[in-house]
């Protein structure tokens, strides 16, 4: 999914999209302004900094805050991907 059909879900979906990982985890997705914003299932945020990078097997998006591990910051350098399909 672009961030394009990410932001149709959230239309439809009347402010949020809930979006199921490769591993079966859920995100809820929603837009703050003009930014995408993530929410895993412990509640915690995280928003998505480099939109739309295309690869064969799906596109990535890098967020700011590792949503699937530590829930720490990330450092400089360091990124953190979610992959759509």
């Amino acid at each position: 999914m672009t961030s394009k059909d990410i932001a149709k879900a959230i239309k439809a979906g009347g402010g949020k999209a809930v979006l199921t990982t490769v591993e079966g985890g859920k995100l809820t997705a929603m837009m703050d302004g003009g930014k995408l914003v993530l929410t895993d299932e412990r509640g915690g945020t995280s928003t998505v900094t480099i939109a739309n990078v295309i690869q064969s097997n799906g596109v990535i998006h890098v967020v700011d805050i590792d949503v699937f591990g530590s829930r720490k910051q990330a450092s400089p350098g360091r990124l953190f991907l979610f992959v759509t399909g």
